[in-house]
């Protein structure tokens, strides 16, 4: 180890050097004295070397040393004398020798610090002559030399002050030299000089990158480059910028990808983005070469080369790919066969997606215009070319023959050879054919065909009115405006002079049984002689006058439907709906039981007679549409229903019989012997037998055939039945597996495309429309080489003995249903898996949306009995019964039930339209149904109390409005989500509230106010604010103001508040606060504010009511209310709304709350905006 000196030196070993001197040596004190090691001064140590004067020892240390000190030790026995006129001189060689001064000096030691160090290899000591006796010699006796310490790897030079960067190992300490050549990037002796630009790497041969950006900078050590790589490479995969981009990027740092539509797997060029190889089909690589651009309208293919074609529906738009028709074909041309639209409809097509079978009275039976239809060479005999060109149309008024020329000799006559004997209805209203002669009507009869009895001797044949002939009617009828019509309620017999004791009887006999099983026990607690008489005399008489009176409700509704209102006026009575609320009907024990009623025996004894179904009872109250919601939320319904007949009520022997039991899929579903669908047998061993029966719309006869799912013994029988009803539209209403169970055998192909047959009946699976809650397939069906087009609309969400989870999910598709292909004269083949209970639903609601818009009322208990009367247990389930009445509300516009948020926009895109009847919205006409349900509840539950409102507040059906005085405001108590006080709203008061305001926060627990200006330039007066920022007292409360901001639309202030009474704690309290007066705000600035006041208070509850301030008496408060309410609902119950039933509920116990159509809207408006955030409940 070498030894050190001071501050980490280190002294070198000086023997083995060369030392010398130009002068004779004392006696035995040599030269090599000097550097021996040894250090003294006496006369015997024989340690030193003394020479005569004027003398030179020089020291060749034999290598060049970083030196920076040099010390010369002298004598120390007192002969200082010989170590004075010392000189030192140092260098590499003898030949350039340079003196140096001392820094220290004594008598004995003399010290030279050399700072920086100095290279050298000699050292010179020179001594003068002084001239004195004694003093002619010089003696040193030790030199010592000391180094720098050895500089670390990468370093050299005076006090290591040098970098180096050899490749390995340290440099040479001196020059730097390195042995084992430089690092990458470094060149010279010592590694030291940076490689020049544009070079880098080992002894800086290597060239940067010709694609670093910007004049090929690059690090001169591993050639990353210094600004990035040039458009074109990848910086991020290699830093040299040598590697072009991946196939299919290109660009700065290849961060663009190339267009997915360059032709060869996106190939483009990496810099520029230019698809190498052009675009795929429906890119234009002459306008674009990156093939980001589609075709322009009207062009599509290869380069855009292609024209759409010109018979696409609509300006000739197609798909920029293949050509495909955006919207279809124009009439005429066949989109299932050609996708392009260049194919017009083949042999007897015409029309929108050749659709439409030309007619077969085209003359010659030819083959129509493949536009319109229209017959080339003109009609067959009996048909209108001039009236309609695709002759179709019969010929009319009183013509027949070729071109409709020739005259009939009666009111109708056959279209073809002009013969009136085959219609036994068309003379004139009033007359009845006799032998083909049309003859006025006999003795009391009038009106069509002669059907109607006029109830006097005689009366006009045409209105059947008797005032001209007599003034007397029959018994049990009264002359009214001319007419004899039955007795009103409670009177029967002649002039209707006699009461009958009970709410409605039999007009003429005055039987109460067969309307009513309540009467007036207190005025007839027992039957006198002659009424018993009449009761027990009376049962056939009560079936034949109803069988006539359902003959009349025919009648009368069969001319309803013709639209021939000559003598509507008479038959009124039936179907006037009462205008009397669901609370005020009989009660549920008092209603008819439809069980036990008359109707089997009138059904028994009627066979003959074409029942109107729905005509039922003349006198059963009706619900008017904005009585739907309180009679759901009373739950009316679910007594009602045990009251329906259950199981087999008619006859069904066929559908029993042996032969055909394996034909039912359940026990005791039997179709009905007298309303059943009998097919047509057309090959050998065929039967007439499925498990189907026609079931009649409310305004049209066989509107529907309602059937159980095909199964594998049925298949055929199914197709069969189809195509022989001539069948445009079936409606399924099952899945075919439900828990594992098979429900429904798939009767169309697996695959669009596909072709299956069953029986002599080929399907082809043609398209679908799919949405989240059924699909709507289209389907053609082929027998004997007449094709036709067929529609199957197939809901997905009903789940088997249950109902689905919204209304909404029905009524949009029964929307869907209804609003296709209106026209078809069709029955509507209906089916679940038993075609009973969600097939008896799906019927029941289409019939009582027709009722409604024709009667304004609707009647679901009766309804659902005549569907019974039909086929089986129709509607099967109280719970589908219940779920009926809520689709109905729906469908009405006085929903009851929840939606989800997925179906939210779908909602509100029908709620803002018009129905083709209405100049108002919808949303306008569910308001005006709403304000008249609620008028009628406040009429019967509406309470108004005085007292003082901080003091006390209470609930009454959970609201409480309290009268206003000068001191004291009106108050309301609102009830939201369960939560029986979620918000007080409050009028203004007209002096200082502040004090009174605290005083209802403290009690109430509330955390929350929001206050409505009663100013309309929004300005506040002082003592709004309800603290100072400085603090103070306010009551018996400590107030400060901790936070003031202005958002859009509304201010937000925080306080803290304390009670002035000992333990109480600190609380935080905000107020938002709504400056102006408008009653109708846009929909962000309302929609901040919710979601602030949400942020703020997460949810409602009784314990924290939200305090509202409104002075407008509550029309403003009415908005923030209900949205509060229906935001907090969708986060509680995953996503469901219910707006309806929160403005319903609300304006039952406030009218002003939501108080027009524009705020309802405002709140559709809201929600929708809420709902389509992004991440909002969208899964639900």
């Amino acid at each position: 180890m070498m030894p050190c000196g001071i501050n980490g030196d280190i002294k070198i070993s000086i023997p083995g050097s060369s030392l010398s001197t130009n002068e004779s040596v004392f006696g035995t004190w040599s030269v090599d004295r000097a550097v021996d090691g040894r250090i003294g001064g006496l006369p015997d140590c024989d340690c030193c070397t003394v020479i005569a004067r004027p003398c030179s020892l020089q020291l060749d240390l034999l290598q060049t040393y970083l030196v920076k000190r040099i010390v010369l030790k002298g004598r120390t026995d007192g002969a200082y004398h010989l170590f004075a006129n010392i000189t030192l001189y140092i260098g590499n060689d003898v030949s350039q020798m340079v003196e140096q001064q001392f820094s220290t000096l004594t008598y004995t030691v003399r010290t030279c610090v050399l700072s920086p160090p100095q290279a050298m290899q000699a050292i010179r000591v020179t001594g003068s002559a002084i001239g004195q006796q004694g003093e002619d010699y010089m003696a040193i006796c030790e030199i010592e030399v000391y180094r720098q310490q050895d500089c670390v790897n990468g370093t050299y030079g005076p006090d290591c002050n040098k970098i180096c960067h050899c490749l390995e190992g340290p440099c040479e300490a001196i020059t730097g030299t390195c042995g084992t050549g430089c690092k990458s990037g470094w060149r010279g002796a010592a590694c030291n000089e940076a490689c020049a630009e544009g070079l880098y790497g080992t002894n800086c041969s290597l060239t940067c990158s010709a694609f670093c950006r910007n004049n090929r900078q690059c690090h001169y050590t591993n050639g990353t480059c210094i600004e990035g790589c040039a458009d074109g490479y990848d910086f991020f995969t290699d830093k040299t910028c040598n590697t072009p981009c991946a196939i299919g990027l290109y660009g700065h740092n290849c961060s663009s990808t190339c267009s997915a539509f360059c032709r060869n797997n996106r190939s483009c060029h990496n810099v520029y983005g230019m698809c190498l190889y052009g675009c795929e089909d429906g890119y234009n690589f002459v306008t674009d070469n990156k093939c980001k651009t589609t075709c322009a309208e009207g062009s599509y293919g290869t380069n855009c080369s292609l024209t759409c074609s010109a018979f696409c529906r609509n300006n000739r738009r197609c798909h920029h790919i293949n050509g495909t028709c955006i919207e279809g074909c124009a009439d005429g041309y066949d989109f299932s066969t050609d996708k392009t639209c260049n194919t017009h409809c083949g042999h007897k097509r015409y029309g929108r997606d050749c659709s439409s079978i030309c007619s077969e009275y085209c003359h010659n039976n030819q083959s129509c215009h493949h536009i319109n239809g229209a017959c080339p060479n003109g009609c067959e005999d009996g048909y209108d070319f001039n009236l309609d060109k695709t002759c179709n149309t019969t010929c009319k008024n009183r013509k027949f023959g070729k071109s409709c020329s020739m005259d009939c000799n009666c009111d109708t006559c056959h279209h073809i050879n002009g013969s009136c004997a085959m219609f036994e209805k068309q003379c004139d209203t009033g007359f009845k054919m006799d032998k083909d002669i049309c003859e006025p009507c006999e003795r009391r009869r009038f009106g069509p065909n002669c059907v109607n009895d006029c109830h006097c001797e005689q009366c006009h044949n045409v209105n059947g009115s008797c005032s001209l002939y007599t003034n007397n009617c029959d018994g049990g009828y009264r002359l009214d405006n001319g007419l004899c019509k039955p007795c009103g309620q409670r009177q029967y017999g002649h002039y209707c002079s006699t009461e009958c004791h009970c709410e409605r009887c039999h007009n003429v006999n005055g039987s109460c049984a067969l309307y009513s099983s309540v009467y007036n026990r207190e005025a007839s607690s027992k039957p006198s002689s002659s009424s018993t008489g009449a009761i027990g005399g009376g049962v056939a008489v009560a079936v034949a006058v109803t069988i006539v009176i359902i003959v009349a409700v025919v009648c009368y509704k069969r001319r309803r439907m013709n639209n021939n209102g000559d003598n509507r006026e008479f038959f009124n009575h039936i179907a006037m709906c009462s205008t009397t609320p669901p609370q005020s009907t009989v009660k549920s024990d008092q209603q008819p039981n439809l069980k036990t009623d008359l109707r089997d025996n009138i059904y028994a004894n009627a066979k003959d007679i074409e029942s109107d179904y729905y005509g039922f009872n003349a006198f059963a109250t009706g619900i008017q549409p904005h009585e739907l919601w309180t009679y759901i939320r009373d739950q009316i319904q679910i007594d009602e229903f045990q009251k329906l007949p259950a199981g087999l009520v008619r006859k069904h022997d066929v559908a029993s019989a042996e032969s055909n039991k394996s034909k039912n899929r359940y026990k005791e579903m039997y179709a009905y012997d007298d309303s059943r669908v009998v097919l047509t047998n057309e090959r050998p061993g065929d039967s007439d037998y499925i498990n189907a029966n026609y079931i009649h719309g409310f305004d049209k006869l066989q509107t529907f055939i309602a059937c159980q799912g095909p199964t594998q013994k049925i298949i055929s029988d199914f197709w069969r039945m189809i195509w022989q009803q001539k069948i445009e539209k079936i409606v399924m209403l099952t899945n075919l597996f439900e828990f594992g169970t098979l429900k429904c055998l798939q009767y169309w192909p697996e695959d669009i495309k596909g072709v299956c047959k069953h029986g002599g009946v080929l399907i082809k699976y043609v398209g679908i429309k799919e949405t989240f809650d059924y699909n709507i397939r289209s389907l053609e069906i082929t027998k004997d080489g007449d094709t036709r087009g067929l529609k199957q609309f197939h809901f997905k969400s009903w789940p088997d003995n249950d109902v689905p989870d919204t209304t909404w999910s029905l009524v949009d598709f029964w929307r869907a249903v209804a609003k296709c292909n209106d026209t078809s004269t069709s029955p509507i083949l209906v089916h679940c898996s038993s075609g009973v209970g969600r097939s008896g639903t799906f019927i029941a609601l289409d019939n009582l949306i027709a009722q409604a818009k024709i009667e304004n009322c609707v009647r679901p208990l009766y309804v659902v009995d005549a569907l019974r009367q039909q086929r089986v247990n129709m509607v099967q389930t109280k719970e589908q019964y219940k779920y009926l009445h809520e689709a109905l509300a729906e469908a009405l516009l006085i929903g009851t039930h929840h939606w989800v948020t997925r179906q939210f926009e779908s909602v509100y895109n029908f709620m803002i339209g018009k129905d083709i009847e209405s100049s108002k919205t919808r949303i306008e006409q569910q308001f005006e149904l709403i304000t008249k349900s609620a008028d009628y509840a406040r009429g019967q539950n509406a309470a108004i109390a005085t007292g003082l409102v901080y003091d006390h507040i209470v609930t009454q059906n959970e609201a409480m409005i309290m009268k206003a005085t000068e001191s004291k405001p009106q108050c309301i108590v609102l009830s939201a989500l369960g939560e029986s006080r979620a918000f007080i709203a409050l009028t203004s008061l007209r002096d200082n509230t502040a004090e009174n305001t605290w005083s209802l926060v403290g009690k109430k627990g509330c955390k929350t106010m929001i206050e409505f200006s009663n100013r309309s330039d929004g300005s506040l007066k002082a003592d709004t604010y309800l603290g100072q920022k400085e603090g103070g007292r306010v009551g018996r409360y400590y107030v400060t103001l901790i936070e003031e901001s202005n958002n859009r639309g509304f201010e937000e202030r925080t306080y803290s508040y304390k009670e002035d009474t000992k333990g109480s704690s600190l609380k935080t309290f905000k107020q938002f606060h709504l400056p102006g007066t408008n009653e109708e705000p846009d929909k962000q600035s309302m929609l901040d504010l919710i979601e602030a006041i949400l942020t703020w208070q997460r949810q409602l509850s009784t314990d924290t009511p939200i305090l509202i301030k409104d002075g407008s008496n509550f029309h403003r408060s009415g908005l923030v209310v209900v949205l509060l309410s229906e935001i907090c609902r969708i986060v509680k119950h995953d996503g469901q709304i219910n707006l309806v039933e929160t403005v319903v509920s609300m304006k039952h116990k406030e009218k002003h709350i939501i108080h027009c159509a524009a705020q309802l809207r405002i709140c559709y408006d809201v929600i929708l905006a809420h709902v389509q955030k992004p991440g909002i409940y969208q899964n639900f």
